[in-house]
């Protein structure tokens, strides 16, 4: 038998190559940080890099009055783990936290050799994890691909009153 520390730099190092892996070679997204829960592995992805925040007067305001819609853009091109995406959202609803980088533009859950990621098109200073909840759970609920996969996009996503496109799909980047 492994000791508890041998165990844990492996489960680690698999993490690290799984992790890299994931990242296309042009991503400018890096892990900011890795979490085990008992639903699977919870990643938060972004730049550490200072981030170029957006802020709600970024948009003109005719594209603000038109913010919160949701707007669904369903595509089966990244898509993702219907059951996985739907623990991701709950996930979501039961959190509480602030994001503890302003520089996060993704999390994901791996489970089981499934992974679903909801990300997001710019930084939002102050992000709390709930609000990401209601445009996953549009495109969760939207944009079924047969049996058990969902993914695509919703614009016009109101968050902590800055104007984005949201994601949901098998990978952390490409959410524009």
């Amino acid at each position: 038998m492994l000791p508890v520390k041998s165990i844990l730099v492996s489960i680690s190092a698999t993490i690290a190559v799984t992790v890299a892996s994931t990242l296309g070679a042009g991503s400018r997204l890096e892990t900011l940080s890795t979490t085990v829960i008992p639903e699977g592995i919870l990643t938060i992805y972004g730049s550490r890099e200072s981030p170029q925040v957006a802020s709600p007067q970024d948009r003109p305001i005719t594209s603000r009055q038109s913010c919160g819609t949701n707007d669904l853009l369903c595509s089966d091109r990244y898509a993702a783990s219907k059951d996985t995406c739907a623990t991701l959202v709950e996930i979501l609803d039961a959190a509480t936290m602030v994001f503890p980088y302003s520089a996060s533009r993704a999390v994901c859950l791996d489970q089981a050799g499934d992974r679903c990621c909801t990300s997001w098109s710019v930084s939002v200073d102050e992000l709390q994890e709930y609000v990401l909840l209601f445009a996953a759970e549009k495109i969760l609920n939207g944009c079924n691909y047969g049996g058990n996969r969902v993914g695509g996009s919703a614009r016009n996503v109101l968050l902590m009153g800055t104007c984005v496109t949201q994601c949901l799909s098998n990978r952390p980047d490409g959410c524009y």
